[in-house]
């Protein structure tokens, strides 16, 4: 969505400059978020997320998840049952191309977003094509 229709959507919905910053959350300090005894009870923490402590442990696992999905789109671009998909060279670097798929029908839900967001604010032109 435009930067634009952002601010279409904000001025019209009475959001003003404060629904400018909605999603700066996103970057505050995640050392906030930690419990104040964090450092004291790690092991409970750890253990409720169901991680690892030790990184070296971690990072095999997570190598692990992603090796498997890896092989197997290797294995189908050897077999071209990729579904569309091709790895090229792009300015000489490897890309990773996928055929365009055909236009889907909107989702009822999103619809009802839009009608509602349309009949609370005025418009909803930004988000119909």
């Amino acid at each position: 969505m435009s930067c634009a229709c952002w601010w279409r959507f904000g001025t019209r919905c009475g959001a003003g400059r404060s629904g400018w910053w909605w999603w700066a959350n996103r970057w505050r300090n995640p050392e906030d978020d930690l419990p104040a005894d964090f450092e004291d009870n790690r092991h409970v923490h750890y253990a409720a997320l169901g991680q690892p402590q030790d990184a070296g442990e971690f990072i095999g696992a997570l190598q692990g998840k992603l090796r498997t999905p890896l092989d197997r789109f290797e294995q189908a671009l050897a077999e071209g049952t990729t579904g569309g998909a091709a790895i090229v060279k792009k300015h000489g670097e490897p890309w990773i191309r996928v055929s365009p798929q055909a236009k889907q029908e909107e989702p009822e839900s999103l619809v009802a977003i839009k009608d509602e967001i349309e009949r609370h604010c005025g418009t909803a032109t930004c988000w119909t094509s």
